[in-house]
């Protein structure tokens, strides 16, 4: 599934300030409103940012994040919660 951030792609263009938490929350909620249990979450350049956001507001929520071609630092409370991968 690929989704279209709010205010881009085919999504509404509400006029409102477009935050990291803001586009993290919306993918939360469509994660509930598909039922999807604990999805692998992949971002593209902003969306790699988006995906680290949402790990860092919701660490039970995806079972794993790959970024590509983002060009982050990640949050301190992300960084707190990684089990190392074996």
């Amino acid at each position: 599934m690929v989704v279209d951030r709010r205010g881009h792609g085919q999504s509404d263009t509400p006029q409102q300030d477009y935050t990291m938490a803001a586009f993290a929350d919306d993918l939360a909620w469509t994660r509930a409103r598909l039922n999807l249990k604990k999805p692998v979450v992949i971002g593209h350049s902003m969306g790699g940012v988006v995906a680290l956001e949402l790990t860092a507001r919701f660490p039970e929520l995806p079972r794993a994040v790959i970024t590509l071609d983002s060009p982050v630092v990640a949050p301190q409370a992300l960084l707190d919660s990684l089990v190392p991968a074996i």
